[in-house]
């Protein structure tokens, strides 16, 4: 990543989660000109659903990133 990029990142890493949120549909919607599998789609949202639901069914970043 570039620094302002990572400027960026730390910037929205400080957001309440809500507000991460937002910003992560807003940053996807911005993909529009690639043409989606309509299931992803439908994955994606499904998940979307479920976190906004229980947000227990939500793992942490660190402990994803350290599952590779």
């Amino acid at each position: 990543m570039t620094q302002r990029t990572t400027i960026i990142l730390d910037e929205v890493l400080q957001l309440p989660e809500s507000e991460r949120i937002a910003f992560v549909e807003r940053l996807l919607e911005s993909f529009d000109d690639r043409d989606p599998d309509a299931d992803f789609i439908a994955e994606l949202e499904r998940r979307q659903g479920e976190a906004r639901r229980d947000s227990s069914v939500l793992i942490p970043w660190a402990q994803v990133r350290d599952m590779r």
